[in-house]
């Protein structure tokens, strides 16, 4: 495969066929041979350049670019929170109580990204834990 191909239409050959399969069935993988296509249609809708894909001992890298500090796709992504801090956001102002286990729950993701989410909101001021785990949140506007 080569970079020029990637581009093209093309086969996929996954290098693991049984991790490729299971990913495939729980939806991480919709359609084969279309991630570069996918990655750099992301990468356009964020206002990101486009990703750097170079040929590395019989595989592909793909480096994507993080925007400088300040730069205006900086900003306009700051300004996008994400549908999952979104939705965690309705949550926690719906149910201040509200637990990251039926955060989990509700959202369909794992407790560790639910964590995760919670963490960078924090780390960007927009909430605020109260009284620890009997506590409540506090969501800044």
């Amino acid at each position: 495969m080569t970079i020029d191909k990637l581009f093209q239409v093309h086969g996929s050959i996954p290098r693991n066929p049984l991790i490729a399969e299971v990913c495939y069935r729980v939806g991480y993988i919709d359609s084969w041979g279309r991630g570069i296509e996918k990655i750099t249609d992301a990468c356009k809708q964020a206002g990101l350049p486009d990703p750097i894909i170079v040929e590395r001992t019989g595989g592909i890298a793909v480096e994507l670019i993080k925007p400088q500090a300040g730069s205006q796709s900086s900003g306009q992504l700051g300004n996008q929170l994400g549908n999952t801090k979104e939705r965690i956001l309705a949550e926690m102002k719906s149910n201040p109580k509200i637990s990251g286990v039926k955060l989990a729950e509700i959202l369909e993701i794992s407790t560790t990204a639910i964590e995760k989410n919670i963490k960078q909101l924090r780390d960007n001021g927009l909430i605020k834990r109260i009284g620890g785990t009997r506590g409540h949140w506090e969501i800044k506007e």
